[in-house]
């Protein structure tokens, strides 16, 4: 290894000291700062390390950032060229303040990548930006989850490996007031701002945050690294302590008496839960510490709703507290399972692209007051090019998923099963022999759930929830040999079905990420997976309790009847519902009409309804309702009614 390498990647811890006193210089002296003096000011010039130091803080926890040559180096892969919007901010922490003058000289080696500054940067993906954009442009915007806003614009002339300054003024609060301008280094700053404009909007950042400078990637599908020269933030405000804020919290599948909540701050923060009775939370019942999971500042705590009684309504929310400022999250609830023989009700749907927004399928799966939601993968479809690079990445592209309205309205009140297809592991047709293993990792990380497969039980509905692909052997193997659930899996799920057929639960559901019987695509159990497809079929048959099986991946909403084996073929015991693509617009017709009931095309998920338990004539019966609704307007593409008798099978109601 060179010289240059080892003082890269090893740092100077001497160098770093000495250069406290050019960080935020008033602060590391000790004294009052200056008329003149910046609130922050940083000019790199120290020691080769990882990282910028000091209170330099990035989100991309998995970003190559350096202070190399005496500049502070952020570099960028190509993986990420084809998103549209992928920021890289990297903010100085513990200085807030709500009017600020930011400006840095910067430079890039790719000039169709994006380089600038940020203000008021009030949560995760909020706050506003002054950046040289690839269409030779200089733009003020206001960054959210899912895209920028632009606010005002004006020509400039932008090159590669050419230094350039830019400067961003942020003042006041009803309006916004926004300046920018952007000049080459080495000539006079422009008397005149460039762009003056107001933000007025409702969405408008009013409050203190923090500041710093503002990456993303290129659009030529190279790789890009930029290098900071110098960076200052002038205010007449006080800096202070970075809030923390609540970035998304949402609970997994309940289990008899816990469930697991997951949370994510913005910054580094202690993080605990709190569970309660009442939504003001006026005795809480508990309090649990949260435990992070990795460097992506995601935790976890187990929840136990013990105390609480069946059907009860639980109360519970994520708190954090960074220097002293303790700040609560949005107030979340779920309800216990019931008693037996009591209604239950849920959603589940698949193939949700990222694109899109609002995610309108969880809005309308959150006015059907669900008892809980699955989601059976392909969530975001994170592409397979930018996971590859790494797990920071990937856990970006989540964390915006859950931070959409519709999906955060929905988690505020039912917990959320999260399954893994091809996209969660990072290659398309994913199998266990080739799937990218950091994945596993980077999923575990931030679901609630149980494991990679796992039952739960609500009321006297056991669900059953599978990994089609984690555990697959793939088509490299004899086909009578090949299994999409492992020697393992099948055994677990064939005990588990068993006991919940001996415990007398009503009904069985199997939650598959992929389509059972009913798809006739490679990607279909039958057609290269017949020998395993037929011995499930066959156990399903002996277990002589209706089983529901629960499909995704397929893009469409069909509905399919598997007649009983020797018994009467008008009531079957297996029903399948495919209910694919929440908000994807692209459907197949790789389908095998052999069981197929009804079919329908377009955005949408599903909806099962299980009724009371009655007494017909000494017969315990239940009416289950399957639904497929449409994303649009969460009407029904159709609608599909049976008669639970338990021992006999799933009689369809006619005109259900």
């Amino acid at each position: 290894m060179d010289r240059s390498r080892r003082r890269f990647i090893g740092g100077s811890l001497a160098a770093v000291g000495a250069a406290a006193s050019r960080i935020a210089p008033a602060q590391a002296l000790g004294r009052r700062r200056r008329r003149n003096d910046p609130l922050f000011a940083d000019d790199f010039n120290r020691g080769d390390r990882t990282g910028w130091g000091g209170a330099w803080f990035n989100q991309r926890y998995e970003r190559r950032w350096a202070i190399d040559s005496r500049r502070g180096v952020y570099r960028l892969p190509a993986t990420e060229n084809t998103n549209f919007y992928r920021p890289n901010p990297v903010l100085v922490l513990d200085h807030d303040v709500a009017d600020v003058d930011v400006r840095a000289t910067l430079s890039t080696s790719n000039a169709t990548a994006r380089i600038g500054v940020a203000a008021r940067a009030t949560g995760y993906a909020d706050y506003y930006v002054a950046y040289l954009s690839p269409d030779n442009l200089l733009r003020i915007g206001r960054c959210g989850h899912h895209d920028v806003k632009n606010l005002g614009k004006k020509k400039m002339g932008y090159v590669a490996n050419r230094r350039y300054r830019i400067r961003l003024q942020v003042r006041g609060s009803g309006p916004v007031r926004l300046r920018a301008k952007a000049w080459p280094a080495g000539t006079a700053e422009p008397l005149k701002w460039a762009i003056e404009v107001i933000d007025g909007g409702p969405d408008a950042l009013t409050t203190k945050g923090a500041f710093g400078l503002f990456f993303q990637h290129a659009t030529n599908r190279r790789s890009s690294t930029a290098r900071v020269i110098d960076f200052a933030a002038r205010s007449e405000g006080r800096g202070t302590t970075t809030t923390p804020s609540i970035t998304f919290s949402f609970t997994g599948p309940p289990r008899a008496s816990t469930i697991t909540a997951v949370a994510a701050s913005a910054v580094p923060a202690e993080m605990w839960f709190e569970v309660a009775r009442d939504a003001a939370f006026a005795q809480p019942v508990h309090r649990t510490v949260a435990k992070r999971t990795n460097r992506a500042l995601v935790v976890k705590g187990r929840l136990d709703f013990s105390s609480f009684g069946e059907s009860s309504l639980v109360y519970w929310r994520a708190l954090a507290r960074r220097g002293g400022v303790t700040v609560v999250g949005p107030t979340s609830s779920f309800r216990t399972g019931p008693a037996a023989g009591l209604p239950v009700r849920f959603t589940f749907g698949s193939c949700t692209r990222w694109q899109p927004t609002p995610k309108r399928s969880f809005e309308h799966a959150r006015l059907k007051l669900p008892d809980f939601y699955l989601h059976q993968g392909d969530f975001g479809y994170v592409l397979s090019k930018v996971i590859a690079q790494a797990s920071d990445t990937y856990h970006d592209h989540w964390t915006r998923m859950l931070l959409d309205p519709g999906i955060a309205a929905l988690t505020r009140e039912v917990p959320l099963g999260l399954a893994r297809d091809d996209a969660e592991y990072g290659v398309n047709r994913a199998d266990g022999t080739t799937l990218r293993p950091f994945t596993i990792r980077a999923h575990d990380a931030m679901n609630g759930n149980p494991g990679p497969y796992y039952e739960t039980r609500y009321g006297d509905v056991s669900v059953f929830s599978i990994d089609c692909r984690g555990f697959s052997t793939g088509k490299g193997v004899p086909a009578e040999t090949r299994s999409k659930l492992g020697d393992a899996q099948k055994r677990w799920l064939k005990d588990s079905m068993r006991a919940a057929v001996a415990d007398q639960m009503a009904l069985l559901v199997v939650s598959s990420p992929m389509a059972f019987g009913s798809d006739a695509s490679p990607e279909g159990w039958r057609r290269h997976y017949t020998f395993e497809w037929s011995e499930l079929v066959d156990f399903f048959q002996t277990l002589g309790a209706p089983v529901l099986i629960l499909s995704g991946d397929a893009h469409g909403h069909r509905l399919h009847e598997f007649p009983q084996k020797n018994l009467s073929p008008d009531v079957p015991r297996i029903v399948e519902i495919v209910s694919s693509g929440t908000e994807q617009n692209r459907f197949f017709d790789d389908i095998d009409p052999q069981f197929l009931i009804k079919k329908a095309k377009g955005s949408g998920f599903g909806l099962v309804e299980l009724g009371a338990e009655q007494d017909v004539g000494g017969q315990r019966t239940r009416t289950l309702t399957l639904t497929a609704v449409k994303t649009s307007d969460g009407t029904p593409f159709w609608t599909a009614s049976y008669l639970v008798v338990r021992g006999v099978g799933l009689l369809p109601i006619v005109g259900g």
